[in-house]
């Protein structure tokens, strides 16, 4: 079970809804009750609106619209906490780095347990079912009138993607395209209801 997997003392809770409910949560988690650290996972935006759209029938421009919406929410609330970023693609090629980087900030004490093929033995590649690789080719053609919106979830990708979250140049540019994809979506909404 995940119990297995887990470092004894080292609570977690994996919600993507708390980046909506953080901050409000803000006094309660700067009180110094807990010990908070964030761990941003990250997965293509063409592979998780291909997901939504093979589980829910959710529409690829809604599916990039959320990723956009709860991606730039969770990096901009984790701002100012000890946070690590893992992808996605990362934790299928290598389970055991990205464990060891997972406890690089959740556990340092327990960071050199990583290397007992445990996370090896938990993470399935083959589970890996949207690969951006093959979705690329059929994404720009499905998705040339919402390129603006393609375009911009990629870049938030790449930009998050880099090793420097926390500098100030990555922060300021990750703000400025959330206000384009406010601007964007706000767009989107208006021509909805005006037709």
């Amino acid at each position: 079970g995940i119990r297995d997997h887990c470092v004894t003392g080292v609570q977690t809770c994996a919600l993507p809804i708390l980046c909506v409910l953080l901050p409000g949560w803000g006094p309660w988690l700067e009180s110094g009750w807990l010990r908070v650290e964030m761990l941003l996972t990250l997965r293509h935006p063409l592979e998780v609106a291909s997901s939504l759209e093979k589980a829910q029938n959710l529409p690829s421009q809604e599916g990039l619209g959320l990723w956009l919406q709860h991606v730039l929410a969770a990096e901009r609330v984790s701002r100012g906490w000890p946070r690590q970023l893992l992808r996605f693609d990362t934790l299928i090629t290598d389970p055991e780095g990205s464990l060891r980087q997972c406890l690089k900030l959740l556990a340092p004490a327990h960071e050199g347990d990583a290397g007992n093929g445990q996370a090896s033995d938990f993470v399935e590649p083959q589970l890996h079912r949207q690969r951006r690789q093959e979705l690329e080719g059929e994404f720009r053609q499905r998705l040339r009138g919402i390129a603006t919106v393609r375009d911009l979830a990629e870049a938030v990708y790449q930009w998050l993607a880099q090793d420097n979250l926390d500098a100030a140049s990555t922060t300021g540019r990750l703000d400025a395209m959330e206000a384009h994809w406010q601007l964007l979506s706000a767009g989107t909404q208006a021509g909805a209801v005006g037709h």
